[in-house]
């Protein structure tokens, strides 16, 4: 549990610096730079919220911390459907975070997590079945943070079919 906060933590200061260079990297459109923006507060929060949950141990911090992975994972989802429905790349030439591998790398990590925080004998006697909950708060929280990358996507998506010509 340790090492998961840790590397939970490290991921959020990564997050967190990545989100300056791309919030100052404006697309023009102001609903996309606003849904950018919000995304980047609500996914530091979530991760906040995580580590908060699992250091204090909460009664939440499994559902929470199995939430985080799934954000993460489903993310990263999203981007790779959104990219072979379009065929717009995954990345620029100069992108190096959102490269194919990271973005691998990132989704078998996630599913090794999640399987963690379900079989793990750790995660089981630190946080017994009975004692956990999953609030309703920490759902919309989770949802809210999700669908803003399928909103992104979705007007990333209107804005590549208009410019080409779709809509006319």
């Amino acid at each position: 549990l340790s090492f998961f906060v840790f590397t939970m933590f490290l991921s959020l200061v990564f997050n967190f610096i990545l989100a300056f260079s791309e919030i100052s990297e404006s697309t023009g459109n102001l609903s996309l730079d606003i849904l950018v923006i919000l995304y980047w507060i609500g996914s530091i929060g979530f991760g906040i919220y995580t580590i908060y949950c699992v250091t204090t141990l909460k009664k939440n911090a499994v559902s929470m911390a199995k939430m985080w992975v799934s954000l993460i994972f489903l993310t990263n989802i999203v981007g790779v459907v959104f990219s072979l429905f379009t065929g717009e790349p995954l990345t620029t030439e100069t992108s190096f975070l959102d490269s194919p591998t990271w973005i691998i790398r990132s989704l078998v990590y996630g599913v090794i997590w999640f399987l963690y925080f379900t079989y793990s004998k750790r995660v089981l006697n630190t946080f017994p079945i009975k004692e956990r909950r999953s609030y309703t708060f920490d759902k919309i929280f989770f949802f809210g943070v999700l669908a803003i990358p399928i909103a992104i996507y979705f007007l990333a998506y209107v804005g590549i079919t208009a410019s080409a010509g779709v809509y006319e």
